[in-house]
């Protein structure tokens, strides 16, 4: 029977009610200073800890009040408490609330229950919402037992949805119990006698537990795929979608089950069925299978008898569809002349600033593909992985597809061929490589075709084989030189190789020029890609007789593309500043392409997403070529420095522009970085600017609602201008210390929680924090050491207490203890005897993370900060001198310069002389034996 509800618990007051009511009729008037006074109104009530109540009353309970006007209640308690769950604004969630909202996910009227669902799922979904409804999934659960099917309807939709957002949140619960409960119900679901429709949610939420793998779900797998075959072959195409999602994550996961093996050959069959269905929604989920598998744990054999089939379906799909012609129709043909979409343009996506080895996140990058993901998208990248792992049995089969449809008289046909020729390039390039003398010359002939979409395929599909086109796929010299900083491997392209490759790049390079030169929008965007691809492969002796055109190109291009391809050619010219930096000293360079790019840049809006662009096109080359930008650094910097300024005045005016004044702060924090990073010293002069420290200053006041990227690049900023000697300069005097303190409290803040969130703010925070004490005075360094050792110690002790938990232990983890060693190093160095009473305390931790410091100055810097402090305190590493005498022999020949070398070696002879002979061979014999043989060849121990 249908459970049972209490609505009496609470009652709204009747006054209140009726102006939260009269608030929405209000809402629907269009004029503005009413919008803005019903905007003004809501914002006042949402302060009361009964607003989402009486939201919920005139949703939920408010029978006499229009249908229309309840649905939008029911959504503003929807965005009311996706907002307050985000900042943490949500303490409990009321009786009333949970009662009134379980209820309506039961009623008849499908709007309702969906608005219902949409308000559950977005409270469950939440970090806290499971702890703050605990028994929110139990009772959804045993609503699927209800009789009425609108209960049970409601209920389940809500189930997939959350667990489509919560899955992982939710195995964690109840010592993983209650993700058993949730699919033992969605299975009942899946396996019973309901409608299709309840089936496929059933199925669905079900996959979402695939991945995150739990206990519960290995129980219950041989269950699952039960139920995938019994609905397999259902006439419904969203049903068959979901069977092939959830036999994709399977295989994904399990392929070394016992379950899946024992049916892994109708797996297959059925996933190559699903490949040749007419829905193309239902094949496009079948074909990810194909990119998937190759990284399970299936036997390569297992799977290659599959690809005769497999190929020419995946190259079949690769042709486009008529729907997909109809939707590119008006894109393809249309024009420089006409203007873009506002919706067309993709912003910058901004990368902060990692220091001192850390990895960046990439993630934005995934997104370079444009458009929607298609079917002949899917097929092409499944060719492409299949070729990697099986190269000439791909080839094998495609070869006469290709031959037949390359020659076809169907642009269609022939436009797919070159699709699936890129395609195999990283999987089958040296099995094809006897080819391409003759298909290169082919496709080079498709960059002038009549047909757009043609000419633009070629172009990228020439980009795939770029490396090969330049002569650098094994027609390398490669040749070591020995540098003041070390080893250094130089590329140096033979001048045969290039002689030999000739024919090809510079045809090649020329037809690419050609179509970015192209008037149609689509052709000049794939013609702009191509040349930035084949910059990044090639040596400036390629690119040399290309110089003129090129820029002359870039400088034309910029005029007559709209803003969509202009963010391309941002790209290409950023990149042909890092194949070609010495070309950015020339004077036809400077005068014909950088002077008119800065000074194009120089007059953007702030804010605008060409303004992103270009800035990040600026920063690329700074970092390239260094000094040879100081024509425009005194442009530039103050072009920057002005941009900043505006930001702070638009962000204390409460302006609507708090975005795009966010994007100016982040690209302008970017470009100091990256400026004073590249001219080291000789940016002392440009970034002296008075306002400069002032600015840096605001922010810093403000770290504590900076976004993390914000913080990031902040810190870098700190450590770069330390590092160029900028904070030497007087006006940056007062500020220091005031620097130093907020590093304190973030390196503060890490310890507490040691990880995840705030790991690469923690980073550069420690970096920039070595570069500040590198330049600052023994006396300042002395003050600051101890309040410094404070945050830092228990934070390198987190950092390895993760790794011996077996916690999540990552490069970045590691970077940040290096970082951190560093600093500490230096701070030992200027003030040995504030730093020594207190290195017993952290020295195992120090020498564990001191060996692995990748930098030889920063690596000399951390040991000769130790040596000074063990000139003072000696038995600072009694208690672990075996680690310390690992770490010693892990240095290189080229990190032991001579003082470290004569320094080291004389404290090991005084601990050696003041322990005595007996007791120094005892202390020996826990050192690893190719640790004494070092040890013994350098200091004779």
């Amino acid at each position: 029977s249908a459970p049972s509800y209490s609505t009496m618990a609470w009652q709204p007051s009747e006054a209140l009610l009726l102006q939260v009511v009269q608030l929405f009729r209000d809402s629907e008037v269009h004029e503005r200073s009413v919008q803005e006074r019903v905007l003004q109104q809501f914002e006042e009530y949402s302060k009361n800890p009964e607003f989402a109540n009486y939201l919920c009353f005139v949703f939920a309970s408010a029978d006499n009040v229009d249908p229309n006007l309840r649905m939008r209640a029911g959504l503003k308690l929807k965005q009311y408490y996706q907002t307050a769950l985000e900042v943490g604004g949500v303490s409990e969630i009321s009786g009333y609330m949970k009662d009134a909202l379980l209820r309506m996910l039961a009623v008849e009227d499908r709007f309702c229950r969906n608005v219902a669902s949409i308000v559950v799922t977005t409270i469950l979904s939440s970090f806290e919402g499971l702890d703050l409804w605990h028994d929110a999934l139990h009772r959804l659960c045993e609503m699927l037992k209800s009789n009425s099917e609108a209960a049970v309807h409601g209920a389940l939709t809500t189930l997939q949805r959350v667990c489509e957002d919560a899955a992982e949140r939710i195995c964690e619960l109840e010592d993983g119990h209650l993700c058993a409960i949730v699919m033992d119900s969605l299975l009942s679901i899946a396996s019973g006698s309901y409608p299709l429709e309840m089936k496929t949610l059933a199925v669905e939420g079900m996959n979402q537990f695939v991945l995150a793998y739990p206990t519960a779900f290995q129980e219950r797998m041989e269950t699952f795929l039960n139920c995938l075959t019994s609905i397999a072959s259902e006439d419904d195409s969203s049903v068959r979608k979901a069977v092939c999602v959830g036999l994709v994550a399977l295989v994904t996961v399990a392929s070394e089950s016992p379950v899946i093996q024992s049916s892994f050959a109708s797996i297959v069959q059925y996933i190559i069925q699903c490949c040749q269905d007419s829905d193309l929604s239902v094949a496009l989920e079948a074909t990810e299978f194909w990119t998937n598998v190759t990284s399970s744990a299936v036997p390569e054999e297992t799977l290659k008898v599959y690809l005769p089939v497999v190929v020419p379906i995946l190259f079949k799909n690769m042709v486009y569809s008529e729907e997909e012609l109809s939707m590119l129709a008006q894109e393809v043909e249309e024009s420089d002349e006409v203007e873009d979409r506002e919706e067309d343009i993709r912003p910058q996506v901004h990368h902060a600033h990692a220091r001192a080895g850390a990895e960046e996140d990439d993630e934005d990058d995934e997104e370079a593909e444009e458009g929607e993901w298609t079917l002949r998208k899917c097929s092409a990248s499944a060719l492409d992985t299949l070729a990697c792992y099986y190269g000439a049995d791909v080839l094998s089969t495609l070869m006469p597809l290709l031959e037949k449809q390359l020659n076809a008289t169907n642009w269609l046909e022939q436009e797919s061929a070159v699709l699936a020729i890129g395609a195999i390039a990283d999987g089958c390039l040296e099995i094809v490589k006897p080819f391409l003398k003759e298909l290169l010359p082919f496709l080079m002939q498709l960059l002038s075709s009549p047909v757009p979409l043609l000419r633009s395929i070629t172009c990228w599909s020439i980009g795939r084989y770029a490396s090969w086109i330049c002569g650098r796929e094994g027609e390398m010299e490669t040749r070591q030189k020995e540098s003041a900083g070390g080893d250094s491997a130089v590329e140096v392209v033979s001048p045969l190789a290039h002689e030999a490759f000739e024919p090809f790049f510079v045809p090649a390079f020329k037809g690419v020029m050609q179509c970015a030169a192209d008037r149609l929008k689509r052709v000049q965007s794939a013609g702009c890609s191509a040349i930035a691809t084949i910059e990044e492969k090639c040596s400036e002796m390629h690119l040399d007789p290309f110089v003129g055109d090129l820029c002359s190109l870039f400088i034309n291009c910029m005029q007559r593309y709209r803003m969509k391809n202009r963010l391309i050619l941002y790209d290409a010219i950023s990149t042909f500043s890092s194949a070609a930096p010495s070309f950015f000293s020339r004077e036809d360079v400077v005068g014909n392409l950088l002077a008119p790019i800065v000074r194009r840049w120089s007059e953007f809006q702030d804010g605008t997403p060409e303004f992103s662009s270009a800035t990040y096109c600026i920063i690329e080359i700074v970092k390239n070529i260094g000094t040879a930008f100081s024509p425009f650094a005194e442009t530039a910097v103050k072009k920057i420095v002005g941009g900043l300024e505006t930001s702070f005045i638009v962000m204390s005016s409460d302006s609507e522009d708090g975005g795009s004044t966010l994007d100016v702060i982040m690209f302008s924090l970017e470009f100091l970085s990256a400026f004073a990073e590249s001219f080291d010293s000789a940016g002392v002069q440009y970034l002296g600017s008075a306002s400069i420290p002032d600015i840096i200053e605001e922010l810093i006041k403000m770290v504590h609602i900076l976004t993390a990227d914000m913080r990031q690049t902040l810190f870098a900023v700190i450590g770069d201008f330390a590092k160029a000697s900028v904070i030497s300069l007087p006006q940056y005097g007062c500020y220091v210390p005031s620097w130093v303190e907020v590093m304190f409290n973030r390196l503060g803040e890490g310890s507490q929680d040691g990880s995840g969130e705030t790991l690469s703010v923690l980073i550069n925070t420690a970096w920039a924090f070595g570069e500040v004490v590198a330049k600052s005075p023994p006396e300042f360094v002395g003050s600051i050491a101890l309040p410094f050792l404070q945050r830092a110690v228990p934070l390198l002790k987190t950092i390895l207490e993760r790794k011996r938990k077996g916690l999540a232990f990552f490069h970045n983890h590691k970077v940040l203890g290096e970082n951190l060693v560093v600093a500490i190093g230096r701070v030992g160095l200027k003030a040995p005897d504030a730093v020594g009473p207190h290195f017993h305390e952290l020295a195992r931790e120090w020498l564990m993370f001191a060996g692995g410091i990748v930098d030889k100055s920063e690596k000399l810097d951390a040991f000769n900060g130790l040596l000074a402090v063990l000139s003072a305190f000696p038995s600072s590493v009694n208690n672990c001198f075996d680690v310390f005498l690992h770490c010693v022999a892990s240095l290189s020949d080229g990190e032991l310069v001579p003082e470290l070398h004569q320094g080291l070696t004389g404290f090991i002879q005084s601990c050696k002389t003041q322990v005595g002979e007996s007791d120094w061979s005892s202390m020996l014999s826990s050192v690893d034996p190719r640790a004494l043989g070092v040890l013994q060849k350098r200091h004779s121990i």
